[in-house]
Protein backbone atom coordinates (compact mmCIF):
# COMPACT_ATOMS: atom_id res chain seq x y z
CA UNK A 1 0.00 0.00 0.00
CA UNK A 2 3.08 2.26 0.94
CA UNK A 3 4.55 1.74 -2.08
CA UNK A 4 1.63 2.16 -4.41
CA UNK A 5 1.09 5.56 -2.61
CA UNK A 6 4.77 7.12 -2.94
CA UNK A 7 5.80 5.24 -6.89
CA UNK A 8 2.65 4.18 -8.70
CA UNK A 9 0.73 7.15 -11.03
CA UNK A 10 -3.11 7.87 -10.09
CA UNK A 11 -5.66 7.11 -12.90
CA UNK A 12 -6.37 10.57 -12.54
CA UNK A 13 -2.80 11.95 -13.65
CA UNK A 14 -2.65 11.49 -16.70
CA UNK A 15 0.75 12.81 -18.20
CA UNK A 16 3.37 11.00 -17.33
CA UNK A 17 5.77 13.50 -17.91
CA UNK A 18 4.72 15.40 -15.28
CA UNK A 19 4.59 12.73 -12.92
CA UNK A 20 7.85 12.09 -12.73
CA UNK A 21 8.70 15.48 -12.15
CA UNK A 22 5.98 15.55 -9.46
CA UNK A 23 8.23 12.43 -7.75
CA UNK A 24 11.12 13.98 -7.89
CA UNK A 25 9.96 17.47 -6.32
CA UNK A 26 7.89 15.09 -3.52
CA UNK A 27 10.40 12.18 -2.83
CA UNK A 28 14.01 14.17 -3.41
CA UNK A 29 13.52 16.65 -0.69
CA UNK A 30 11.81 13.63 1.78
CA UNK A 31 14.92 11.20 1.26
CA UNK A 32 17.42 14.58 2.38
CA UNK A 33 14.78 15.30 5.05
CA UNK A 34 15.37 10.82 6.18
CA UNK A 35 19.32 11.67 5.49
CA UNK A 36 19.62 14.63 8.01
CA UNK A 37 17.04 12.12 10.34
CA UNK A 38 19.68 9.24 9.98
CA UNK A 39 22.63 11.57 11.26
CA UNK A 40 21.15 12.72 13.93
CA UNK A 41 20.21 9.48 15.06
CA UNK A 42 23.51 8.57 14.40
CA UNK A 43 24.98 11.68 16.51
CA UNK A 44 22.25 10.31 19.37
CA UNK A 45 24.02 6.86 19.75
CA UNK A 46 27.82 8.85 19.23
CA UNK A 47 26.61 10.99 22.67
CA UNK A 48 24.53 8.49 24.57
CA UNK A 49 28.14 6.07 24.22
CA UNK A 50 30.68 8.81 24.89
CA UNK A 51 28.45 10.24 27.44
CA UNK A 52 26.86 13.06 26.32
CA UNK A 53 24.74 15.13 27.47
CA UNK A 54 23.12 15.98 24.38
CA UNK A 55 21.83 12.52 23.19
CA UNK A 56 17.92 13.66 23.99
CA UNK A 57 18.47 16.48 22.27
CA UNK A 58 19.67 14.48 19.12
CA UNK A 59 17.30 11.77 19.45
CA UNK A 60 14.32 14.63 19.37
CA UNK A 61 15.98 16.03 16.50
CA UNK A 62 15.84 12.51 14.23
CA UNK A 63 12.73 12.34 15.74
CA UNK A 64 11.61 15.49 14.41
CA UNK A 65 13.24 15.43 10.92
CA UNK A 66 11.35 11.76 10.20
CA UNK A 67 8.06 13.34 11.27
CA UNK A 68 9.01 16.25 8.78
CA UNK A 69 9.98 14.01 6.03
CA UNK A 70 6.41 12.36 6.49
CA UNK A 71 4.39 15.09 6.58
CA UNK A 72 6.14 16.61 3.20
CA UNK A 73 5.24 13.36 1.66
CA UNK A 74 1.41 13.62 2.51
CA UNK A 75 1.56 17.29 2.28
CA UNK A 76 3.12 17.46 -1.53
CA UNK A 77 0.97 14.62 -2.27
CA UNK A 78 -2.06 16.67 -1.73
CA UNK A 79 -1.07 19.36 -2.59
CA UNK A 80 -0.43 17.82 -6.03
CA UNK A 81 -3.51 16.75 -6.33
CA UNK A 82 -5.20 19.99 -5.40
CA UNK A 83 -2.84 21.92 -7.84
CA UNK A 84 -3.82 19.10 -10.70
CA UNK A 85 -7.80 19.47 -9.69
CA UNK A 86 -7.75 23.48 -10.17
CA UNK A 87 -6.08 23.32 -13.41
CA UNK A 88 -8.77 20.73 -14.80
CA UNK A 89 -11.37 23.07 -13.62
CA UNK A 90 -9.71 25.81 -15.85
CA UNK A 91 -9.52 23.56 -19.16
CA UNK A 92 -12.41 23.98 -22.01
CA UNK A 93 -14.65 21.31 -22.23
CA UNK A 94 -14.11 19.90 -18.69
CA UNK A 95 -16.73 18.57 -17.00
CA UNK A 96 -16.29 20.81 -13.81
CA UNK A 97 -16.59 24.12 -16.26
CA UNK A 98 -20.27 23.44 -17.63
Amino acid sequence: MLRNFLFKRPDWFKHEGYWRLTQVLKLGPTFAFLAVSAFCLAASFYEAGSGGKSAIAAFGFAVAWFVGAVAYVIAMHWLIRLIFWITEGFKDGSKAAR
